[in-house]
């Protein structure tokens, strides 16, 4: 009997430590599930759903950028990424298109500062969540099919 509860012991030790090892996100490596895909916009705090651009998007790259396209202007930027959820995005380098309406620059703008603040991301299923300090959610993406 001592036996079987030090094995059992054991093992639940093991699957502990293994489970603490893997990214939350549960999706395997969370920076390959990440980069080189399109993910588009789905929530913006302080933009309403109706004013987000159906064109626009974001592209994570494995060359440590970050670019898209936010409804009227493209943008980039290096991004660094790594493995323990944490994310740093430089300075944007946007196109300006004078045509572009006032509802898609408020949109383009709270992208941005999105971008400027973040700190950490959660992938969640095929949604992806930006955090800026103290957990603040900036910008929720979900991955295009």
């Amino acid at each position: 009997m001592r036996k079987f509860l030090i094995l059992t012991t054991a093992a639940i030790l093991v699957a502990v430590a293994v489970s603490c090892q893997t990214p939350s996100c549960g999706c395997g490596d969370p920076l390959a599930h990440l980069v080189d895909r399109v993910w588009l916009p789905l929530d913006l705090p302080g933009i309403m759903l109706g004013d987000i651009p159906n064109n626009a998007e974001v592209v994570f790259t494995k060359d440590s950028r970050i670019s898209g396209y936010a409804g009227g202007n493209s943008f980039s930027a290096v991004c660094l990424l790594d493995d323990n959820h944490t994310i740093s995005i430089g300075t944007v380098v946007t196109t300006r298109v004078a045509t572009t309406p006032k509802s898609v620059l408020r949109y383009e703008q709270a992208l941005l500062n999105a971008f400027r603040h973040a700190k950490r991301f959660h992938i969640d299923g095929s949604k992806l969540i930006l955090f800026g300090s103290k957990e603040k959610r900036l910008l929720t993406l979900i991955k295009s099919e």
